[in-house]
């Protein structure tokens, strides 16, 4: 049937109904536009502005002063003008809550390996993770705090513990 059918019959039929599809739909919604023609539009008027009503409300709020300028736009500022009224925070005062911090994730760890009875190997390696992210903790005296509370820990552990395991893997990076 398909071959009876020639590319010139076949596309005149199609332009034909294009062209009666288009002209229905630019009668159905631009009838009005069509009978009045392709001119000029003409410039609306008071009455075809009738149904348009003003806000009641102010659309634009309040245009608010612009700040005093304290100082000359020329003037360049690079210090803070009172030096004294903020302090710069010390290093000690940067490292209490890493300490802190170290503290509770090596009691966490602490506390999974306790519950998992995992092995030294793996708790030596995690330990060394973490001396690793709190390098900047260098107080002898924290490490020696945290070497006595793991080794109070220690008997807990499915395995036994030394104190130079610890030092060892404290100096000793975790080799990625």
């Amino acid at each position: 049937m398909l071959s009876q059918i020639s590319w010139t019959n076949y596309l005149v039929s199609i332009i034909v109904l294009l062209v009666i599809y288009y002209g229905w739909v630019g009668l159905r919604f631009f009838g009005s536009d069509l009978r009045r023609g392709w001119g000029p539009k003409r410039s609306a008027s008071i009455a075809d502005l009738a149904d348009l009503t003003v806000p009641s409300v102010s659309v634009m709020g309040a245009i608010a002063p612009e700040p005093e300028q304290l100082r000359d736009h020329t003037e360049m500022l690079f210090d803070d003008p009172e030096p004294d009224a903020q302090m710069p925070p010390t290093i000690a005062d940067d490292i209490v809550p890493d300490i802190q911090q170290f503290e509770s994730e090596l009691q966490a760890l602490v506390d999974v390996i306790t519950v998992s009875k995992e092995s030294k190997a793996n708790f030596l390696l995690l330990f060394g993770l973490l001396t690793e992210k709190y390098a900047a903790v260098t107080d002898p005296e924290v490490h020696d705090r945290i070497k006595v509370l793991l080794l109070q820990q220690a008997g807990a552990f499915a395995f036994k513990l030394t104190a130079e395991e610890l030092e060892k893997q404290w100096f000793n990076p975790v080799i990625h």
